[in-house]
């Protein structure tokens, strides 16, 4: 588990990441990290930290399920955009990151094994994860293809990448802290580096799931 303060945080996002004021739109695959979305998803996802049964409703089981089916007895699972934690109480061996500090900190008193930082640069050794789960992710993903880059890094040989998105042809708002968003269709062809094994609709046809095996080179 890693812990860090704000100031810590900030040096972070300057080595990793371009700081840069721009502020993308929707459909932009190369977003730069920036302290102001930082600071705007912060305060989005800490005031619905606030809503009655936050710590355990956000993630319902059945964000999960087709996870279940493909897990081996010892698997390790890691989120991304993990928030407090939520999508990984489901799993015993689990663990997940995310960028928005205050949310950590609740995830980590409630007992999950949680990382700050950012998904384009994760602290977790190479080829030593079986199963990567993104729970409503991608959307806010800083750059897709860098934290692509470290999903297929840390998954062993045969691992898997588990993802949920919204299918932006079936919502009329944008959420304010989504910097990305695509069709069922698009997603699929925005997974560089693995191959698709299965997909399907979720929850009205509103959000899409994917899951993807790593592609040897």
């Amino acid at each position: 588990m890693v812990i860090v303060n704000r100031e810590m945080s900030y040096r972070i996002m300057d080595n990793i990441i371009k700081i840069n004021p721009r502020i993308c739109d929707a459909r932009n695959t190369e977003h730069l990290c920036t302290k102001e979305h930082v600071a705007k998803m912060e305060k989005y996802y800490l005031m619905k930290s606030q809503v009655v049964g936050f710590t355990e409703t956000p993630c319902p089981e059945w964000r999960v399920r087709d996870v279940f089916k493909y897990m081996k007895d010892n698997n390790k699972i890691f989120a991304i955009g993990t928030s407090i934690g939520n999508d990984i109480r489901f799993f015993n061996n689990a663990s997940g990151i995310d960028c928005v500090l205050g949310l950590i900190k609740i995830g980590t008193r409630l007992g999950r094994n949680l990382i700050y930082g950012l998904s384009e640069s994760i602290p977790i050794k190479s080829n030593s994860i079986n199963i990567v789960i993104a729970i409503e992710s991608f959307e806010h993903v800083f750059n897709l293809n860098k934290c692509l880059s470290e999903i297929k890094r840390i998954l062993k040989h045969d691992g898997l990448l588990y993802f949920t998105v919204p299918d932006i042809n079936e919502w009329k708002e944008k959420v304010e802290v989504d910097v990305r968003g695509y069709s069922y269709e698009e997603w699929i062809s925005k997974i560089n580096g693995f191959k698709l094994v299965e997909s399907g609709k979720q929850y009205n046809e509103k959000y899409c799931y994917y899951v993807f095996r790593k592609r040897m080179e």
